[in-house]
């Protein structure tokens, strides 16, 4: 590798922790990657309006394969004081996503050098609105039009992980997500004769109380699956029952039978609801996205790299994750796996968790990982 990669890759990261955009307003951000890769010769074709899929082919035939890294930033205010602090106000890379970028930009100018003895084809796919759970669908489009891709490789900087260590495991490691929302309607009326109207916020209420009851009877304890509500509006006087209540909320799940169990609990407790109460109950599920799960065969082959670059008693296992990243949209197209490289470093008071106004990274990490990628290209390409 490179001499200078180490100091490459972290003055990317920052130079990019600068400029963060929120979901689907990636412009600056956009156009900084696309700079990049012309200035290493990488050619590059935009996917979505700030999506960027770059290509690298070797001299030599051989497989084919797709890195991907998360572009988008988060509405937070930065608390963190560093020297190269967000010059937007309200808005941070609070997530690690300025690292993927530096990272896979990285790797892009390693690859260049590589060119002469590498074998096939690598695509680095830029991905836009992954916060928000979208960008994956263009970009799936893209690597199934571009070619048979023997398997994709993504990973995630992660604050609860170490700085030196990085988790590579089959099978699921993140959670699916489905958000949903309920609208109850009933009949307005003066809270002093509840009798004359139709109460929406005691149907609300009675949806609540009786999906966290069911749920907890009929989901066995050892699974790792949860069930929140994280909005219930309705009302704006103390004295005036309201025409209208809206609930919303999320579900995790690691399996498409949890999931399923998981909206039959919603469904039911809205009808039980709706009888109980004779309010008119709607629910939909406006977002939803698989658990992201890992190729064991494909994990199977990156150890190996892993354990060269971190030692082997740096890769672990780490406990399954409950959030949710459209990453397992990819990995319900093509065979690959998803990385957490540790991050998270105590000497240095580097503790605060993702989406954090305190968040950072131990800087050291981002090596580490363009070195892993480099690895597993070289022994498996």
């Amino acid at each position: 590798m490179s001499d200078d990669i180490k100091e490459y890759v972290v003055a990317l990261r920052r130079k990019f922790h600068r400029i963060p955009e929120v979901s689907l307003q990636e412009k600056k951000t956009a156009e900084n990657i696309r700079k990049e890769l012309t200035k290493l010769g990488v050619s590059y074709e935009k996917v979505g309006e700030y999506g960027t899929a770059a290509c690298i082919k070797g001299a030599l035939s051989g497989k084919t394969y797709a890195f991907r890294a998360d572009i988008d930033a988060l509405p937070v205010e930065e608390q963190t004081g560093l020297p190269f602090k967000s010059e937007h106000p309200g808005c941070m890379h609070a997530c690690g996503h300025d690292g993927h970028i530096a990272i896979l930009l990285a790797f892009a100018k390693e690859l260049q050098s590589l060119k002469a003895e590498l074998k096939g084809t690598v695509y680095l796919c830029f991905q836009q609105a992954e916060e928000i759970g979208k960008g994956h669908e263009e970009m799936i489009a893209y690597l199934k039009k571009a070619g048979k891709i023997e398997s994709i490789i993504g990973s995630h900087l992660w604050a609860d992980i170490p700085v030196g260590k990085i988790s590579l495991q089959p099978s699921a490691v993140m959670a699916g997500t489905t958000s949903f929302r309920i609208t109850v309607t009933g009949k307005g009326c003066h809270g002093s004769r509840p009798d004359q109207g139709i109460d929406p916020i005691n149907a609300g209420a009675m949806i609540v109380g009786e999906a966290f009851r069911i749920k907890d009877r009929e989901f066995s304890p050892l699974q790792n699956n949860t069930l929140s509500f994280g909005m219930f509006h309705s009302g704006s006087a103390t004295n005036v029952i309201p025409d209208r209540a809206e609930l919303g909320g999320t579900m995790r799940f690691f399996s498409s039978a949890e999931r399923k169990q998981l909206i039959s609990v919603i469904d039911r407790s809205c009808k039980a609801a709706a009888t109980l109460t004779r309010t008119k109950i709607e629910w939909t599920t406006p977002v939803g996205l698989p658990p992201v799960v890992n190729d064991a065969l494909c994990v199977a082959k990156a150890l190996p790299s892993a354990q060269a670059v971190f030692g082997s008693k740096n890769v672990i296992h780490f406990e399954r994750i409950m959030g949710a990243d459209n990453y397992g949209c990819y990995l319900r197209e093509f065979p690959g796996f998803y990385a957490f490289i540790g991050i998270g470093n105590k000497a240095k008071g580097i503790v605060h968790a993702h989406h954090n106004g305190k968040f950072d990274m131990d800087e050291a990490a981002l090596e580490s990982a363009v070195r892993f990628y480099v690895d597993f290209i070289k022994r498996n390409m």
